[in-house]
């Protein structure tokens, strides 16, 4: 496996090579199959005497259609090319990577909070490069006092802590040329 780290941490690319694809493969098809096999047992019709054989025409299935290789061409794609996006960074959707991540028990973004994530993800929109990113996310936002002023603090307090993550990750992955 290759890890590849860009400046944008949720842009991390993970490279496979043949046996951990295969690896990725065969988590795809497990969790399948454990789906299949939950279905089968909630079927109030179906006669549990047969599992083992709703269980290969299940394989079968999943394989002729396609579906397993279809799936596998998409979190390998979020592997190599995809972003975090998705519940990671408090979006209300799953992030594709994170699932591959998770197959492979790998975390490129371990602790991490969601909120930071967040925080991060709008850094790089506004700024493309990691240095930028960091001036970004220590500004502070105006604000006058007022009710939501509060909440505003928490936000600035994110932003900050989501700045020193940063911070800690250019230093791991870049060292100091990128200061």
């Amino acid at each position: 496996m290759k890890i590849a780290y860009d400046e944008n941490p949720l842009k991390i690319q993970v490279f496979l090579d043949d046996k951990e694809k295969d690896l990725l493969r065969s988590k795809i098809i497990d969790e399948a199959l454990k789906d299949a096999m939950w279905s089968i047992y909630l079927d109030k019709e179906n006669n549990l005497n047969n599992i083992e054989k709703e269980t290969t025409n299940i394989i079968e299935e999943l394989t002729e259609s396609g579906l397993i290789q279809e799936r596998f061409d998409y979190l390998l794609k979020a592997l190599e090319k995809g972003e975090h996006a998705g519940d990671c960074t408090c979006q209300p959707f799953s992030c594709s990577k994170c699932e591959a991540e998770y197959l492979l028990g790998i975390d490129t973004i371990k602790d991490l909070p969601k909120s930071m994530a967040y925080s991060i993800d709008r850094s790089f929109r506004e700024c493309e490069r990691l240095d930028g990113a960091i001036i970004f996310l220590n500004k502070t936002i105006p604000s006058e006092p007022s009710e939501e002023s509060k909440n505003l603090d928490s936000f600035q307090k994110t932003r900050e802590q989501a700045a020193k993550w940063l911070v800690n990750y250019r230093n791991e992955h870049f060292g100091v040329e990128h200061e």
